[in-house]
Formats: C-alpha cells, structure tokens, sequence
C-alpha cells in the first residue's frame, strides 16, 4: 500500500509538471497575441493620432480590419482623410483671402496715391505719368498711355505714356478719335504688333475728354477686380481733367470779365480824356493857322496840357487799382495803394 501510494504521488507530480509547464506555453501565448494584436495596434494609432495632432495628415492607422480594433483603424483612417480634405480646403481658402486682401491692399494703395497725385498736380503730365507707371506694376501690364480727344478740330493729344520710344506717337495713332468719342464704356482690341488693347474712356458726369490705353501681355486677360481697378483709375482722371478744364474755364471768364471792366474803366477815363485832347489839338490847329489868335491857342494849350495832366493822373490810378491786391491786412495795403 504504501509503495502503490508513493507511487501514484510521482504520477501526479509529473502531471503537475506538465500542467504547469502546458500552462505557463499558454500563458506566453496569450501574451504574445494580446501584444501583437492589440498593444501593437494600439501604440501605432497612438502614435498616427500624435501626428494628426502635429499636422501630419498624411498618418494613417495600419491595422484595419472586421474585428474591433479593425474597426477603430477604419474609422480613424476616414477621420484623417476627412481631416485632410477640410484642412487642404481650409488652407487654400486662407490662401485665397490673402491674394485677395493683398489685391485690394495694393489697389487701395494705389488708388490713394494716384488721388493724391491729382490732387497735388492735377494737370501736370508727370502725375499721370506716375499713376500708369504704378499701374502697370500692380496689374502686371506691358505699357498704357492716355490720350485726350482733339478739341476745335484739332489733333488728338498724347497726355502721358509710358512708352520709351517714338513718344509723339503710339496707340492713340491705331484709332480714329471719332471712334473713341463714340464709346462710352470700356472696349477691347488689336493694336500695332497685333496685341491686345484695353481701352477706357476718361470722362465725367458732363463729357469724355479723352482714353485710357493699356497693352496686355501675350495670352493675358484681365480678371474682374482689375478691370474694376482701372475703370476706378480712369474715372479718377477723367474727373481731375475735368476739374482742370472748368478751372482753365472758370479762369478764361474771370480774365474776359476784368477785361471788361478794364475796357470800361478806360472808356469812364481814359478814352473820353483822349477825345477832348483830340478835339482840343484840332482847335489848336485851327488857331495856329489864323493869324492874331495867340492868346486862344494859349488857351487851348493850357487845356490840352491840363487834360495831359488829368489823362496821366487817371492812368495812374487804374494803374494802381488794377495792381491792388486784397491780401494781407487791408489798413496797410489801402495806405499803400494811396501813397
């Protein structure tokens, strides 16, 4: 009994043993599994969600598939695409809204420089010179010129350019004048060297007073934020020319209205002066033939010399009042003008 109970305690040691050993290959198994299907999986998302979270959209989760964490890869990986796309689109807006506030920086800028060049030296050629000059670099043009239409019959009128050579000629020589008079809005066309010709009538709310002529690069078209940008530019020129023009008009009838008063000052004085003197040299000379008529021609020399001396003393004062000028304190220059 007792060596059958030794030894069936041996057996159950080896199948101990065995349990032990069957149980501990388990054991390592299952460790090994758990860590290549899921720790595994795991730090790679972890590590695909780090770079999401960096801006690496380009991450994705390489475990995909039916079972759980399969499951998760596939969600994450349409997320990152999904991310992908409204970041890429996100991006690309940005980068829209920033041309396009650079463009209307730039137009601004250029649009306040040009007013304050006209405002400055309305009618200089400089100043448009300038503004076609600041105009070809913002829209990227190869030349521009402006033109004023003949006045009187007269021949059409280069204001500025930007054109190097043959300065006395150039676009304006390509169209009839006739024909830019007779559009109001803003045309295209071929000019000399077969190129693409945009031009604008500058005008006011009265008239059109001449075109803005601007050369486009080869296969080049404008977009519509720089056709509005030169429609604005030669609208501000075509109101500065017509500023200029009620100006030089406004000056020419301020200078037929003090011709005027001149005329009448001089017919009130200086010209009825002159027709007594007249009448008084005839009398003088009627005297001077009749013998014993001395002491008359005395008489009329005496008036004649007198009317000389009143004649002279009113040329003075016209003189003298035509060259007052009311500026400064009025005490002094009245004191002035009486001395």
């Amino acid at each position: 009994l007792e060596n059958d109970t030794e030894a069936r305690i041996g057996q159950w040691h080896t199948w101990l043993a065995v349990a032990l050993g069957l149980t501990l290959v388990v054991m390592l198994a299952v460790l090994y599994g758990v860590s290549k299907r899921v720790i595994l999986p795991l730090n790679r998302l972890v590590d695909a969600a780090n770079a999401i979270a960096k801006g690496d959209f380009s991450a994705r989760a390489a475990h995909v598939g039916q079972d759980e964490l399969g499951r998760v890869g596939l969600a994450f990986n349409f997320m990152a695409d999904e991310l992908s796309k409204l970041y890429g689109s996100l991006e690309q807006r940005v980068n829209e809204k920033t041309e396009q506030l650079t463009r209307s920086n730039r137009s601004l800028e250029l649009l306040y420089h040009s007013i304050a060049r006209l405002y400055n030296a309305p009618v200089a050629p400089e100043t448009y010179r300038a503004m076609l000059t600041d105009l070809e670099q913002v829209l990227g043009l190869r030349y521009s010129m402006a033109c004023l239409l003949p006045e009187l019959k007269g021949m059409p009128r280069i204001l500025a350019t930007t054109l190097e050579s043959c300065p006395g000629k150039g676009l304006c020589a390509d169209i009839v004048c006739a024909d830019c008079a007779s559009h109001d809005t803003p045309w295209s066309h071929r000019g000399a060297g077969n190129v693409d010709v945009r031009t604008i009538p500058l005008k006011d709310a009265e008239q059109q007073y001449g075109v803005l002529q601007v050369t486009l690069p080869a296969n080049h078209r404008l977009e519509p934020w720089q056709e509005q940008l030169i429609e604005a530019l030669s609208q501000h020129i075509g109101i500065a020319i017509g500023i200029a023009h009620q100006a030089e008009k406004q000056r020419r009838l301020a200078l037929m209205d003090e011709r005027s008063v001149i005329a009448r000052e001089l017919h009130d004085s200086l010209a009825q002066a002159l027709s007594y003197m007249k009448i008084q040299v005839v009398l003088l000379q009627q005297a001077l033939l009749n013998e014993g008529q001395g002491a008359k021609a005395d008489a009329i020399l005496k008036d004649l010399r007198e009317g000389i001396n009143a004649a002279y003393r009113q040329l003075r004062e016209l003189l003298a009042t035509f060259r007052l000028r009311m500026e400064g304190d009025f005490l002094a220059l009245l004191r002035r003008t009486a001395e």
